[in-house]
């Protein structure tokens, strides 16, 4: 939905991170599931719902994947019609109202 909140959850394959991705649901958030594992996160968000997360798999080593993670979540805030923040150096930046 519109105006959803979004949360980022890096690391959601695992235990801790699984767990937190589906509390945040629980609560209303849409979740971006990040993680290496993209099996594991493709079972997660089909364990999750339909239109309640988006996946992308990320190796926080790379900082070209890290880059793709950052412009997935503006994709997906935009997706959901959300504005973007800009920081002080005028680059816009994802706007999250949680990060896990």
């Amino acid at each position: 939905a519109h105006g959803q909140p979004i949360a980022l959850v890096v690391g959601a394959a695992g235990g801790i991170g699984s767990h937190t991705a589906r509390a945040l649901v629980q609560e209303g958030f849409f979740v971006v599931l990040a993680d290496l594992n993209a099996e594991a996160l493709s079972d997660l968000q089909h364990e999750l719902g339909v239109g309640r997360s988006s996946t992308c798999t990320v190796d926080l080593t790379s900082d070209a994947s890290v880059q793709d993670l950052a412009a997935h979540v503006l994709r997906v805030q935009a997706q959901r019609g959300l504005g973007l923040q800009s920081s002080d150096s005028d680059h816009l930046t994802p706007r999250l109202d949680a990060l896990v």
